[in-house]
């Protein structure tokens, strides 16, 4: 659930939130006042993983008997519970604050928003001064022994302290439309006045020129294909896999990348730039803050939605004035650093790719990345010698490389000679060898790679 507008015209239901869950960035999640332990355990079936707590032992032995060991049942008041600073990927605090006294409600508050990770969540509920509770005194002192006035909550008040956080949701009303009255039969059943907020902390994390990034490496690496899962554990496979951007933007996949993610790290692939990637950066924000990749690659075309392809860049300086303007665009929007990359549909420029690849690489600092197979091909093609072609470019912003794993290619050893020089020059830490559906018989090349690798490092 991502809706247009932050603020609703009803109350978060069990599916709004369970909508939320892709957009929970990599790392734990804490459900305070749990109570049956219901939404812990849809997170931690959805594969999060989940600290529970309440302050009724009854209620977290009943949630514990239901749900199981896989999540960590604390039976512990959040006043007395330790949070770490920048820790959680985010914090569900549902109908807390009414047992919380007045006095102590900032001070927690404060606590949870300093808990919460750069891009995390952060989803309060309470009970507001119309709500039929507010003259009660259901708040108590951190010892239990003193009952003190119901702690409400005002959205006003949300907005207030959440004022420099991306507001996703908010609501505050009645829990049934029009009254805070609903028949059931012949029953009448009270309703709650409440407030709802759903916030994103902002990422302020400082973007640091290329050249001063400490990069980690991901290893030797391959295309992946979903035949191939139950070989990603496996002695003989690969250390990362290569994932399509475009084949994940649902958030209907993220579950079945968490299962992917427990198996290998993830190397995301743009096909182009355009209006595709555009309308894209918001998914592509999320599944980057999932895996925490450390860098993604972006393809040098223009990556057509409609058709699925990527298309050549027009050799004309306008249209390379648009393509930089975009990735400036994208580097000040995205914090994770992108390596631009030759492409099918770019290298009908010839020797002129690689110049242009080094000045954009330059003007947007980024880093680079080569598919070597794809420049053997071509080069064979139109009459260019690729060692040549790869002169124009800054051997320091190489980054990963992408290699043939066919051996039966005609550009098979001239790619893999081409690798071994690059490698003497360039800091690489991504090598992908690019095998077809069928073809999971890698293990000598892997092997090759991750000698190659180890030996330039």
């Amino acid at each position: 659930m991502m809706p247009n507008t932050p603020f609703s015209t009803r109350h978060l239901h069990l599916d709004d939130l369970m909508g939320l869950l892709p957009w929970i960035p990599a790392g734990p999640v804490v459900d305070i006042g749990c109570g049956q332990g219901h939404f812990s355990a849809a997170m931690a079936a959805y594969g999060l993983p989940v600290t529970a707590l309440d302050v009724d032992a009854s209620a977290l032995s009943a949630a514990r008997k239901s749900y199981g060991g896989q999540i960590d049942w604390l039976h512990e008041d959040i006043r007395a519970h330790r949070l770490n600073r920048e820790s959680q990927a985010a914090i569900v605090c549902l109908n807390v604050f009414p047992y919380i006294p007045h006095g102590e409600r900032a001070r927690l508050i404060g606590r949870l928003k300093a808990a919460v990770k750069p891009g995390g969540l952060l989803i309060l509920t309470g009970y507001t001064l119309l709500d039929p509770s507010a003259q009660l005194r259901l708040a108590t002192s951190i010892n239990r022994l003193d009952q003190r006035p119901t702690g409400v909550l005002a959205l006003g008040e949300l907005h207030e302290r959440l004022r420099e956080w991306q507001v996703l949701f908010a609501f505050e009303g009645w829990a049934f439309e029009g009254s805070g009255q609903e028949e059931r039969g012949s029953e009448v059943v009270e309703g709650r006045h409440i407030s709802q907020i759903v916030a994103r902390k902002p990422d302020l994390a400082k973007k640091e020129p290329f050249s001063a990034r400490p990069f980690s490496t991901l290893g030797v690496g391959s295309a992946w294909h979903r035949s191939w899962s139950p070989q990603l554990n496996t002695a003989q496979g690969p250390q990362y896999v290569e994932l399509q951007l475009e084949d994940w933007l649902d958030p209907a996949e993220d579950r079945a990348l968490l299962q992917l993610l427990k198996a290998t790290p993830v190397l995301f692939r743009a096909r182009g730039v355009g209006t595709a990637l555009n309308s894209a950066l918001p998914d592509l924000l999320r599944l980057l803050a999932r895996t925490q990749s450390p860098f993604w690659v972006v393809s040098l075309g223009l990556w057509s939605l409609q058709s699925g392809l990527t298309l050549p860049l027009p050799p004309s300086p306008r249209v390379w004035d648009a393509v930089l303007a975009q990735l400036l665009q994208i580097r000040a929007q995205v914090s994770c650093p992108f390596l631009l990359e030759n492409s099918v549909a770019s290298l009908s420029l010839g020797l002129a790719e690689s110049e242009l690849l080094n000045r954009l690489a330059e003007n947007c600092d980024c880093g680079l990345s080569l598919d070597l197979n794809q420049l053997c091909q071509f080069g064979a093609l139109q009459g260019f010698e690729p060692l040549e072609w790869l002169r124009a470019l800054a051997p320091e912003r190489i980054m990963a490389l992408r290699l043939p794993a066919d051996t039966g290619s005609p550009v098979y050893a001239e790619a893999w000679r081409m690798a071994r020089q690059v490698l003497r020059q360039s800091p690489i830490q991504a090598l992908s060898v690019v095998a077809a559906p069928d073809q999971w018989a890698l293990a000598a090349q892997l092997d090759q790679g991750q000698q190659w690798l180890m030996e330039a490092h």
